[in-house]
């Protein structure tokens, strides 16, 4: 009888072990998923509604396209990670390089609020605008770059003013992403993102905490 529980048990846990294992396998973090799913976020800005619309074209470039809902004119910010080039409106009017992309685990500040999480890697671009922009447009520039996150999130985040200020003469920035993931249960997940800017003047934003669902 003895036997027979051992070999049960075994089972069980064979059968466990090959059910969990390919949820770790497939395990990833999209940052093209606001722009699969369409996401469309409502910002007010210098009390005026703006609607932000998040897509990917044919050629897997991140596309947001910003409306104003009084008049409905509309900008578009697209970036081409192709060859790293941003438009506005189909007119190119910055750059963005990859500067690294790593996947060794480093430590700071932010140990105590990353017990349970693994790190997954990190990656920074460098963003230039060769011209002054509206906070708005640069807001969603960064988001692009940071991938994951929306344009509100950069407003709420690193704030209207400081994104003014930036956005009204030509410049440029890093934007640093760490990646985090943490598994609760064989079909219960999370990833969270650490995100900073540091502009062309050494000032810095960040870093930032979000929070997403597994895709």
């Amino acid at each position: 009888m003895n036997l027979i529980k051992k070999t049960i048990a075994l089972l069980l846990s064979l059968i466990l072990i090959f059910s969990i294992s390919p949820v770790y396998a497939d395990m990833q973090l999209d940052t093209d998923a606001i722009y699969k799913k369409g996401l469309v976020e409502i910002i007010e800005i210098d009390n005026t509604l703006y609607s932000y619309a998040y897509s990917l074209d044919e050629t897997n470039c991140r596309v947001i396209t910003i409306t104003n809902l009084d008049d409905n004119r509309s900008d578009i910010v697209k970036y081409d990670r192709n060859n790293g080039i941003i438009s506005l409106n189909n007119n190119e009017i910055g750059k963005m390089e990859i500067i690294f992309d790593s996947n060794e685990s480093e430590t700071d500040s932010r140990d105590s609020q990353l017990r349970g999480w693994t790190y997954m890697g990190s990656d920074s671009q460098y963003i230039t605008w060769g011209m002054a922009v509206a906070m708005g447009v640069l807001a969603a520039i960064i988001a692009a770059a940071a991938g994951g996150i929306g344009a509100a999130a950069v407003i709420a985040c690193m704030g209207a003013s400081a994104l003014g200020v930036l956005a009204s003469a030509a410049g440029g920035g890093t934007v640093y992403v760490d990646m985090y993931f943490q598994q609760y249960t064989p079909t219960t997940s999370q990833f969270k993102e650490y995100w900073k800017f540091v502009a062309s003047t050494g000032d810095s934003y960040g870093y930032y905490e979000h929070y997403f669902p597994i895709c």
